[in-house]
């Protein structure tokens, strides 16, 4: 299983399946992209105020439905439903189910790639409607809709156009380009963020991620301070990757010869929080959690 069989098997099925929309893509592809940063685990903690917040889904219920149409689609496996608003689900990927037979699924794929080159090798926009048009609506729809929910202004409308206009390219894109696509908003977007996020959130995930240490039970003023400091000088997203890299740690979950266990208050030192960061305690002789992707 790789991110390129990933992607082609579910490009495959949206171009003749009118019910998929780009929120489904961005959430596949979002899910594609936390199994690959957790080593390809069978099954795995889908944080949903993570995943919301990357994809700036604002209501709860459309998250849901478009959850349960991936699965519904054939391309998920919902193994468990999370309980409360401190709970995830546990989703696996899984070879599409609702798939037709190997000979179809072959056909449905040249049948993709024929009218992808027939419209790359189009030299006539205002001639381009109809079917040709929407060869790579699913793709173009997708980068649009992390251009505007992101505003990212390196992923420009000229970067979409052109990969728009070759598919062939997006998917060495999406697995370069990564971090581009979900980048560090300036400033002023920083601070809306930091005032978006109730600190209480990522107490929330720091128990759900870092299940061998100390739960933290109250966000006293202080800790709140340290929060809002991280978000705004790290954001969200590396706050995670200390948690789950904590979670890792042998050392930092007692493994040691003063059977010391970290703590959040320890983890939000700045200083700490770095040294974990830059990999400080990894376990040694242990195979990177973290695999790269190969692109046939």
């Amino acid at each position: 299983m790789n991110s390129y069989n990933l992607s082609r098997e579910w490009f495959n099925f949206s171009f003749k399946t009118e019910e998929v929309k780009s929120l489904h893509t961005a959430l596949y592809f979002f899910i594609i992209d936390t199994a690959n940063r957790l080593g390809w685990k069978e099954r795995f903690n889908l944080d949903t105020f993570i995943a919301m917040e990357a994809l700036k889904i604002k209501s709860s219920k459309t998250y849901s439905n478009t959850l349960n149409s991936l699965e519904n689609f054939g391309f998920i496996k919902i193994h468990e439903k999370k309980k409360n608003q401190h709970t995830s689900n546990v989703v696996a990927l899984v070879k599409n189910t609702k798939a037709n037979t190997k000979a179809n699924a072959k056909a449905d794929n040249k049948a993709l790639d024929k009218a992808m080159l027939t419209q790359s090798q189009s030299t006539d926009e205002s001639t381009n409607q109809g079917n040709n048009e929407s060869t790579c609506q699913s793709i173009g729809e997708a980068l649009n809709y992390i251009y505007k929910t992101t505003n990212n202004k390196q992923l420009n409308k000229q970067t979409i156009k052109k990969l728009d206009k070759n598919p062939s390219t997006f998917f060495e894109f999406l697995e370069n380009e990564s971090d581009l696509i979900f980048s560090k908003k300036n400033e002023k977007e920083k601070v809306i963020e930091v005032q978006k996020i109730n600190p209480d959130k990522v107490v929330s995930l720091f128990n759900q991620l870092c299940v061998g240490l100390p739960k933290v039970k109250t966000t006293t003023k202080k800790r709140k301070e340290a929060i809002t400091k991280k978000i705004r000088d790290h954001g969200l997203n590396k706050i995670t990757e200390v948690f789950r890299l904590a979670n890792d740690s042998k050392f930092l979950n007692g493994e040691n010869s003063k059977l010391w266990s970290a703590n959040f208050d320890w983890l939000m030192n700045e200083a700490n929080f770095v040294k974990v960061l830059e990999g400080n305690y990894k376990n040694k002789n242990k195979t990177p959690k973290y695999s790269a992707v190969t692109i046939n």
